[in-house]
């Protein structure tokens, strides 16, 4: 609906069908990580801004803050950027009706500014809760050095530069050519820049590039690459990739029918016959196509089969992840020493209230071991085994014998 607004419907249908198609998407929209949500709320945001920006009811304002806020909640820093880009530039772009009809903007505009407010008092009485403190943000107490930014102190290494940074965006980008279509890497990002370099480019094409450019180029100064079922930290960027992806794919096949055109004169005998008007461009058609079907029956196979019972774990662990989902317990709590075993594969089994039948933990020394037969008394505890051909064992600890099984 974006894309209609801002182009027409050609380019529209053809933004969902890459979208549908990109594994990027499908890595990311199939896991549990705060991307897609976010994307989802700025992208209605997104829509709804540009609704009231051309013209629809006053209600669109206030909805598009809305939307805006419930992003932020989700990703706070991203969604501060993306609005900070997105708002600016919609105004821009609809600068005329915005200068002819500026008062339409004062209520929604207010009301704007009193849900924004509403977002801003949530999110610090959130930060209280957790932290005590209503400007620390839980982020920066588990970890102090995780912020935007350049010098010491800043990231995993102590320091950040901007060597460094375009070192990371340079990853990003190598694995969104890889991921972004499954297409060959040196074809994923050429359809972008056709409107612009055959100068056939729209106020809303450069609207499009601009807030690509500034989502993306804004990561070099984040110490952190991100990539993690693709390079995450870009997935706010996807609505600006497929739309001028389409774009670019609508300019070459024009571009292919105007050549065709130009050839079908040039082989006619009398230049003023008529001539049927093309309204596909044949040679482009067949590329898409081809390229399409080099995503669906060479690359996503070989994903598929990569991502089969994927954890996430780093070289060198093999489990039996079935026997990890399915454990063989009831009313148990299941402890592992492992930290890496417990933060990619069990901590994401706990019920989050931690009522369920079955709970997970980290236990490394005997004070953790005390800390959980205290928290759940009423609970079996169970060491969890896993042998070096990656079966699974769930060995019973009786709480008298805990700590020599802990030794052990």
């Amino acid at each position: 609906m974006i894309a209609a607004r801002l182009f027409d419907r050609r380019v529209a249908t053809l933004a969902v069908l890459l979208g549908t198609l990109s594994p990027f998407y499908s890595y990311l929209a199939a896991s549990y990580l705060s991307h897609t949500v976010a994307l989802f709320y700025l992208t209605w945001g997104l829509w709804a801004l540009l609704r009231f920006s051309q013209g629809e009811a006053r209600w669109n304002l206030p909805l598009a803050a809305l939307f805006f806020g419930m992003g932020y909640l989700t990703r706070d820093l991203p969604a501060l950027l993306f609005v900070a880009v997105v708002l600016p530039s919609i105004m821009l772009l609809s600068w005329r009706r915005v200068r002819d009809d500026w008062r339409n903007w004062i209520m929604p505009g207010i009301f704007s500014l009193a849900i924004a407010c509403v977002f801003f008092v949530l999110i610090r009485q959130f930060n209280t809760v957790l932290t005590h403190n209503p400007s620390v943000t839980p982020r920066s107490l588990f970890f102090a050095g995780d912020h935007w930014g350049f010098g010491a102190g800043v990231g995993f290494y102590g320091q950040h530069t901007l060597a460094a940074g375009l070192v990371n965006l340079d990853e990003l980008l190598t694995v969104l050519a890889i991921d972004l279509y499954g297409w060959p890497f040196y074809l994923t990002l050429a359809f972008l820049v056709l409107p612009f370099l055959t100068r056939r480019a729209t106020a809303t094409d450069w609207f499009c590039l601009v807030c690509l450019i500034i989502l993306t180029g804004a990561y070099v100064g984040y110490f952190y690459h991100g990539i993690y079922l693709g390079p995450r930290y870009l997935f706010e960027t996807l609505p600006f990739l497929l739309i001028l992806t389409a774009r670019g794919i609508m300019t070459l096949a024009a571009a292919g029918r105007a050549a065709g055109h130009k050839l079908y004169r040039h082989l006619q005998t009398n230049e003023s016959a008529s001539l049927p008007r093309a309204t596909l461009s044949i040679p482009t058609a067949i590329l898409i196509i081809l390229l399409v079907l080099l995503n669906l029956l060479y690359f996503l196979p070989r994903q598929i089969v990569l991502y089969q019972d994927y954890t996430g774990l780093p070289n060198g662990y093999h489990i039996d992840i079935a026997a990890i989902y399915h454990p063989p317990l009831h009313n148990a709590l299941v402890v592992t020493s492992d930290y890496t075993i417990y933060q990619l594969v069990l901590f994401p089994l706990n019920d989050p209230f931690l009522h369920d039948d079955v709970i997970y933990a980290w236990a490394s020394n005997r004070t953790d071991y005390t800390e959980l037969l205290t928290a759940f008394p009423g609970k079996q505890l169970y060491r969890l085994d896993i042998a070096p051909d990656g079966s699974v064992n769930y060995t019973p600890i009786q709480a008298k014998n805990h700590y020599v099984a802990l030794t052990v």
